[in-house]
């Protein structure tokens, strides 16, 4: 147990009720909650929201009251962001004077509350944990890219690594983000960030029991995702359109592949109307989302394969979600993906927009039915140590060690 004052600052908000307790959006919910499990002395600096903003899915953190909440207003605007500047950083210092131990991360509209833990750094005594887990601010590799991100990347870039650098421990889902903000020969904490538990992986007989057997009907994969541009939609909606080109003018009495869209974002009418054109070879439908859980994995479970096409470096935690439902992935060369998916053995990849060669994997997930159940097989078994628990259990073990914390409880 890390029992030393300890503060997480995050953009995400929490909604305060008439009671004292504080809701939030079920997955944060639920890791905030494992925070608890092993800080005993917790608190947090976020946007505290009244319930009438509440989300539908919103549930009760368990284990935390608004006596532990630090609020900062909540930026919507650029105007806003410039009226809450002072008070935000006013609230922030105030948070951070109380804590040892300092939490904080690189993401968050339209600033991570980090750059304010920075400006305070040399002045207040505290130990800090810098934690990466996605680069909003980074430019796109490819395709053209406006001014404004190219400033957008410079700042955060330079920002983000100050932070890291000024940090005591570091906390990276990949070793890119790693390698990208810290000499090799400062100690780190590598891992990816899961949210499957132990009871969501399929076990061996469940594995057998709902493992989809192709006879003569298609190849069946999902596409869930966020429907927006750096999500690669169009890179998936391409392939499918080499495909049907590729069998055109065949005797197809069904068929081939079908793939399922699911998602909602600024492409999903786009989506919707792709899905209504008719098609000989290929198959595609466009899905209602379903809720996330077991809703979600049951309906995941019943596909052979499960398509990321991201442009970004993040790592979706949907690639854990599909290895869960012993699922292969098929999915982008990007460094965040390259770092928790192997090659022909949890799936395959293919370059960011190449169409074409997601086209190619088409037709292999068509000839190699086996192949693909067997992935599946072995990405079940390496997600089975990546549990959110056991990601928890693990931050707190190298926490304890970087931050000294063992010996100073037990001065």
């Amino acid at each position: 147990m890390i029992d030393a004052p300890y503060t997480l600052f995050t953009r995400i908000p929490l909604y305060a009720d008439a009671d004292g307790a504080v809701h939030a959006d079920d997955l944060w919910a639920k890791d905030l909650a494992c925070h608890l499990t092993y800080i005993q002395d917790f608190r947090i600096c976020c946007p505290l929201l009244p319930m009438a903003a509440c989300p539908d899915n919103a549930v009760v953190v368990t284990g935390l009251s608004q006596a532990q909440v630090i609020p900062v207003a909540r930026d919507r605007g650029w105007l806003s962001v410039l009226r809450n500047l002072v008070p935000n950083f006013l609230q922030v210092r105030r948070a951070v004077k109380h804590s040892r131990i300092v939490h904080s991360g690189g993401a968050g509209w339209a600033f991570p509350l980090s750059y304010y833990v920075l400006l305070l750094r040399p002045f207040l005594t505290f130990q800090w944990i810098m934690v990466i887990e996605s680069s909003f601010w980074m430019k796109p590799d490819r395709g053209p890219v406006s001014l404004r991100q190219r400033l957008s990347h410079m700042l955060h870039s330079r920002l983000v690594r100050a932070c890291v650098r000024a940090a005591d421990a570091h906390i990276f889902t990949q070793s890119w983000y790693r390698d990208l903000f810290l000499p090799p020969e400062v100690p780190a904490h590598v891992a990816p960030a899961v949210w499957i538990d132990a009871e969501d992986i399929l076990d061996t007989e469940a594995h057998a029991a709902r493992q989809p057997k192709r006879s003569d009907g298609p190849a069946r994969l999902i596409f869930p995702a966020r429907l927006v541009p750096e999500k690669g939609v169009e890179t998936v909606l391409k392939a499918i359109e080499a495909f049907e080109r590729r069998h055109e003018g065949q005797d197809i009495p069904a068929p081939l592949l079908q793939v399922d869209l699911m998602g909602a974002g600024a492409l999903a009418a786009m989506c919707r109307n792709f899905a209504d054109q008719p098609r000989r070879a290929v198959q595609v439908r466009f899905l209602e989302q379903v809720a996330y859980g077991p809703p979600f994995f049951e309906l995941i479970g019943e596909y052979e394969a499960l398509l990321v096409a991201n442009q970004q470096p993040e790592q979706p935690r949907i690639i854990f979600d599909a290895f869960s439902q012993a699922l292969p992935v098929i999915a982008t060369r990007t460094p965040g993906i390259e770092t928790c998916l192997e090659q022909d053995r949890t799936g395959w990849l293919f370059d960011v927009d190449d169409s074409a060669a997601l086209a190619d994997l088409f037709e292999r997930a068509i000839a190699q039915p086996q192949v693909l159940a067997d992935m599946g097989a072995w990405a079940c078994d390496a997600v089975s140590t990546w549990t959110h628990a056991r990601m928890h259990q693990n931050r707190e073990v190298f926490l304890k060690t970087r931050l000294n914390l063992a010996a100073q409880e037990n001065c």
